[in-house]
């Protein structure tokens, strides 16, 4: 059984519909679809989607090409201030690669990170992987999306950028410039902050799309 979570908002309340593939033998694959929660959030005219992932192993390279940003963080602490909303948890992580720090507010009711956990996150402007610019709407068959290889996909806005000089020196002896970047994504933010060079492609303003898998899970119960 398959199964396919969108969203769509109407004034203060986000719909959640779930599409659910059911296997018969004999007349092939059939599809429901029901309405299986409401949440409210904020009115913004951005949302969030969750798709269990298809793997296409042959889109990962050209996916690279149109990424704003890429990297695996490790979740180092989970809702740091309390759990403030039943619905959302609040990840706190730090890159591999990068070096950058996250603060990130999810769905926790449709999909669940842990302390200690790894995940790969993907900012990009598009679902596509060849970088065909957003349809503004969901369509069923996006067999080359982004999203197939992802398993939390969210959709957003960036509204704040703040830059700081950084008091160390690179190798050459010049500062680093820091940057912090805030995106919301119907509500639920992302602050990512670290070495400008790294996200330099993102501004203020332009839409986003955040994907998620897990690489690690933490054996903690």
């Amino acid at each position: 059984m398959g199964h396919l979570l969108i969203t769509f908002h109407c004034h203060s309340y986000t719909f959640v519909f779930q599409r659910r593939a059911i296997l018969d033998r004999s007349d092939g694959p059939r599809f429901e679809t029901r309405r299986s929660h409401l949440l409210r959030y904020p009115p913004l005219e951005a949302g969030w989607k969750v798709r269990y992932p298809r793997i296409s192993q042959h889109l990962q390279g050209k996916a690279m090409s149109h990424n704003l940003f890429d990297d695996t963080f490790v979740i180092t602490g989970l809702n740091p201030h309390k759990k403030r909303f039943a619905r959302v948890d609040r990840l706190v992580g730090r890159s591999t690669l990068f070096e950058m720090d996250l603060i990130l507010d999810i769905n926790s009711e449709i999909y669940q990170v842990r302390q200690d956990d790894e995940i790969a996150l993907m900012l990009a402007h598009t679902p596509y992987s060849d970088g065909k610019l957003d349809p503004k709407e969901y369509q069923h068959d996006m067999s080359s999306a982004l999203m197939d290889q992802y398993e939390y996909v969210t959709y957003g806005k960036v509204f704040k950028i703040e830059s700081a000089p950084s008091a160390g020196a690179n190798v050459g002896g010049s500062k680093e410039s820091k940057v912090a970047i805030m995106i919301s994504f119907g509500g639920l933010l992302m602050k990512l902050s670290g070495d400008q060079k790294h996200v330099a492609r993102i501004s203020i303003d332009s839409p986003i799309y955040c994907f998620i898998r897990k690489t690690k899970t933490s054996r903690t119960t």
